[in-house]
């Protein structure tokens, strides 16, 4: 066995012990933390299909789809045992260690993707939800295989290479539609670095494209078998839409109260009147009516409230940690200070490298994190939407990190 894999090896076993240890140590093991998704999958499993009790009306078409349906079918095949769902979360967490080392090795050194890698094992908020019944251990795994694939990909890839491409960009997009606008702001870059190949490059864009397009594809066929019309991906996206976006909004999923409650557990009268008789459709087309209402009306108020949710998505809210132990927070805030510190540092770095590999890379994430920050904000956020591509961030953390050392180092020697 090689250093190299000798080291995977030991990687992969450090992040999937460090999940089961978290897991193990907030009791989830004996009594997990469910959220709706665990409510679909029973009743998938119950023969009611894939429907959730939102707002007094079924909905056909709530939230994500991939993880309630693979959350159904590990529980069938494990006849109930959430405990085996927490061991393949903590896989997928393992595994995304892998892949982000696999990410800094395309654009950085060995040394570099190690501590990497390493950092990723032990990040505190996704430790947490690897053990919860949550799409969250999912949706990082994802976007960070996508984000691997995208980095990779040539217009020489041959057809079953970049149909792997497009399903990859496809599963995410069902899981966390957010990281969808990358997937097309890498195709401008994409042709526009390869203009020489120019019609290799178009090749590749449309096989991924058509390969995203046909995961997506049973979701508009099920909505065309329910309802007779093409459905989005989710139906619920016009009340997360007015989430952020409505008078007293707060820019996170609380109301501006000093004990702050969800927002939907406080509609204004005009709206809780009507959307009793609607269906999830007309509900979704009322809630994006009176969110767009707002922003047309308001739009200096919707600009301020848009760059706080900016800010709130890098940084934190007034409502950071109202689930969770305030010593977790503060913890926390001492972690994501100095990971802040180190990425800027290490983007600084690789994008002013002579290596193109690193510019590269610099540039990507670039893309990455200004699509999910601004299609976010659009919404309302919450801290764990910033986990989803923090173990992207970490690459640069270590490239500052290792910049900082060496600079020590030498120092230190005179």
């Amino acid at each position: 066995m090689s250093r190299a894999t000798k080291q995977r090896l030991l990687l992969f076993l450090l992040a999937f012990c460090a999940a089961a240890a978290a897991a193990a140590a907030t009791g989830q093991f004996s009594s997990p933390q469910r959220w709706e998704y665990s409510q679909i999958a029973r009743n998938i499993l119950e023969g009611r299909g894939f429907v959730y009790d939102y707002l007094g009306t079924p909905y056909h078409f709530y939230g994500p789809t991939l993880y309630p349906v693979l959350l159904a079918g590990i529980l069938k095949i494990s006849g109930g045992m959430e405990a085996i769902v927490l061991i393949l979360q903590g896989v997928l967490f393992a595994a995304t260690a892998l892949l982000v080392y696999r990410t800094a090795l395309i654009f950085f050194g060995r040394r570099t993707a190690l501590l990497c890698g390493l950092l990723v094992s032990l990040h505190p908020g996704n430790l947490v939800y690897a053990g919860r019944l949550h799409s969250q251990t999912l949706d990082v795994f994802l976007i960070a295989l996508s984000f691997y694939l995208f980095a990779r990909a040539k217009p020489s890839w041959s057809f079953w290479k970049l149909a792997g491409v497009g399903t990859a960009a496809g599963l995410t997009v069902l899981s966390r539609a957010t990281f969808g606008p990358f997937f097309l702001l890498w195709a401008a870059w994409f042709l526009s670095t390869n203009r020489r190949q120019a019609n290799r490059a178009v090749w590749a864009v449309c096989m991924i494209g058509l390969s995203g397009l046909a995961v997506l594809t049973p979701i508009m066929a099920r909505g065309l078998i329910l309802y007779g019309r093409v459905v989005p991906l989710r139906t619920d996206t016009g009340v997360n839409l007015w989430y952020g976006n409505h008078p007293g909004a707060s820019g996170t999923s609380y109301t501006l109260s000093p004990n702050p409650v969800s927002v939907i557990s406080e509609l204004p009268p005009e709206l809780s009147s009507i959307i009793g008789k609607m269906n999830e459709f007309e509900q979704n087309r009322e809630f994006r009516a009176a969110a767009v209402a707002f922003m047309r009306a308001n739009p200096e108020a919707v600009s301020y409230l848009f760059l706080k949710k900016l800010f709130y998505f890098w940084w934190f809210s007034p409502h950071a940690g109202l689930l969770y132990p305030l010593k977790w927070l503060r913890i926390y805030i001492m972690y994501y200070g100095t990971l802040l510190v180190f990425a800027i540092a290490g983007l600084v770095i690789s994008a002013t490298s002579p290596r193109s590999s690193a510019r590269k890379g610099a540039f990507l994430f670039a893309l990455a994190a200004f699509s999910v920050s601004f299609s976010q904000a659009l919404f309302y956020v919450e801290g764990r939407h910033r986990w989803e591509i923090e173990p992207l961030m970490i690459i640069f953390a270590a490239v500052g990190l290792c910049a900082f050392w060496k600079r020590f180092s030498s120092e230190a020697a005179r």
